[in-house]
């Protein structure tokens, strides 16, 4: 009886032995088990702020403000300049796989917290009515628990996103594929508008130099035309001298024919001369050999035509000026006075007055008289209807 005792003690031993053996490497598994459980449920937590809640993916959404994404594709025509209604295309719209939506920059993240937490711990389907996990009989069920579905939807939103990263590396390509041709056209179309600028400060060059030659030579048309009108003038001048020769020639031979009768004219009219010399000196109005230095104040004539650079000038005297200017009966030298010119409305250092011009050559049978431009008077230069004045 005592070896079977002892028999049964020994064996006791040995299995409470083995017992607290295993029961030791169980607890060192759980405990592992445990940690795992808990680095996985902190870990899903974590990643939780780094996925999106609820994906949104519209396969026909169109883009807002479509007008700013059209290109004008119309040719670089004069023509297309005045029409106004160039042929646009839309750039999007090529790219098949891109969507507005794939830019939706506003993120709802899981971001879940202590609820989620604690709800992966629960991995077995609990029954409502006992609180205890359900089973089908041999097993504890797992399919529909608290941490199975959000597992799952934990899943799903990775799922979406996905997809979501999916569908953006799909509209990549096409969107490069897009502005590479842009670039293309672009670079086709630097060299033409490099090439047309050229043409056309080539052009505005040439225009700027047929300007100037045509500037110059109005110059020298209107230099030109003032010789021309001097040469007008003196030839008048020389035909009045020749058609006044003529007649002097023809009345000189009239004479030598009657000069009995010339002597006696002549005679008479020295007579009739000298008492009208006697009677105007006892008058004090004798115009004969009277030097006139000066004209009344007032207006006198006008500018015909200027040429300052020649610094001439013709003007054109009120008959009753040549009557200040020669007598009554013009017949008295023209005297080398000087006037000045002056323009209405003209604002200068001298008020309306531009300039002064001197006497030298009267035109013979008109109130013309040509003058010399006083440069050193000159305030502005001298233009046609310019009023001439005493002062």
């Amino acid at each position: 009886m005592n070896k079977a005792l002892h028999v049964f003690i020994y064996l006791f031993l040995i299995l409470t032995g083995a017992a607290l053996y295993f029961t030791y490497e169980t607890f060192l598994n759980k405990e592992e088990m445990s940690d795992r459980n808990k680095a996985l449920r902190d870990t899903i937590i974590e990643a939780s702020a780094y996925i999106e809640k609820d994906v949104k993916y519209s396969a026909n959404e169109a883009c807002p403000d479509a007008e700013k994404y059209k290109i004008d594709i119309s040719p670089l025509t004069a023509e297309m300049a005045t029409s106004g209604n160039p042929e646009m295309k839309d750039v999007l719209a090529e790219a098949e796989a891109y969507r507005y939506s794939l830019e939706d920059t506003v993120h709802d993240p899981l971001a879940w917290g202590k609820k989620e937490r604690d709800l992966l711990r629960n991995i077995y389907e609990i029954d409502p009515m006992t609180g205890k996990p359900l089973d089908d009989g041999t097993t504890k069920m797992t399919a529909d628990s608290e941490a199975v579905r959000l597992l799952r939807k934990f899943v799903d939103s990775l799922r979406k996103q996905k997809d979501q990263f999916a569908k953006t590396r799909e509209a990549i390509p096409s969107l490069r594929k897009q502005v590479e041709n842009l670039v293309a056209e672009v670079n086709d179309l630097k060299p033409q508008i490099r090439k047309d600028r050229k043409t056309i400060e080539e052009r505005d060059a040439s225009i700027t130099d047929l300007t100037e030659q045509k500037t110059k030579l109005e110059g020298e048309i209107v230099d030109k035309k003032a010789q021309i009108d001097q040469l007008n003038v003196e030839i008048t001048s020389l035909r009045d001298d020749i058609t006044t020769a003529r007649q002097e020639t023809e009345a000189a031979k009239e004479e030598l024919e009657k000069e009995k009768d010339m002597v006696s004219k002549l005679k008479k009219m020295i007579q009739d001369l000298q008492k009208s010399m006697i009677a105007n000196v006892g008058s004090g109005t004798s115009e004969i050999g009277a030097a006139v230095t000066s004209l009344p104040a007032g207006d006198k004539g006008k500018i015909l035509e200027a040429n300052n650079e020649a610094a001439f000038a013709i003007i054109e005297v009120t008959p009753e000026a040549m009557m200040q200017l020669k007598g009554n009966d013009l017949m008295r030298p023209l005297p080398m006075l000087d006037f000045p010119i002056k323009r209405p409305g003209f604002n200068g250092p001298a008020g309306e007055i531009v300039g002064r011009v001197r006497l030298r050559q009267e035109v013979p049978g008109k109130n013309w008289i040509v003058c010399d431009i006083l440069s050193n008077w000159t305030q502005a230069e001298i233009k046609k209807n310019d009023v001439v004045f005493a002062d």
